[in-house]
């Protein structure tokens, strides 16, 4: 469990395609969890400012 004086979450997280992990908006960072553990496995970094917004793509199955 998260605990603290502020939110965590930016703005609304999104699930992966196969519905196992959780991306979510934490400033300017995308942190990613399970969601079978609620554990963060990952954050993706990089941005200079806050992220607004995900979206989650459909993969494509084109070869």
């Amino acid at each position: 469990m998260i605990r603290g004086g502020s939110s965590y979450v930016t703005s609304p997280p999104s699930f992966s395609n196969d519905a196992k992990k959780l991306l979510v908006c934490t400033g300017n960072t995308v942190s990613v969890f399970s969601a079978a553990t609620g554990l963060k496995i990952t954050a993706l970094e990089g941005h200079t400012a806050a992220v607004t917004t995900l979206i989650v793509v459909p993969a494509s199955n084109a070869a």
